[in-house]
């Protein structure tokens, strides 16, 4: 499987972090994915179908960013899908 860094189209000159892994614990220990932990706000990752986006959600979910995008996964890669919250 591979991970792709997502960088916005805007910011130049700056190439993105392309990870193979073999497994979720994989996955989440590469540093440049494992940094988003730190932050106090950090709720969990999960996976946006079906583009797979690789996404990091704060705040409970209220907040969120695409932070790569996944390839070649399978059905062992046990990510919770990615759903938009409002606030009430």
């Amino acid at each position: 499987m591979l991970v792709a860094q997502y960088i916005p189209s805007f910011a130049t000159g700056i190439e993105p972090y392309i990870n193979k892994f073999n497994s979720l614990d994989e996955l989440l220990n590469i540093e440049w994915i494992n940094r988003h932990t730190r932050n106090p706000d950090f709720y969990k990752f999960s996976i946006s179908k079906p583009d797979n986006l690789f996404m990091v959600e704060h705040d409970e979910g209220y907040r969120w960013f695409v932070i790569g995008k996944l390839y070649d996964i399978n059905s062992s890669l046990e990510l919770p899908k990615w759903k938009a919250k409002e606030d009430n």
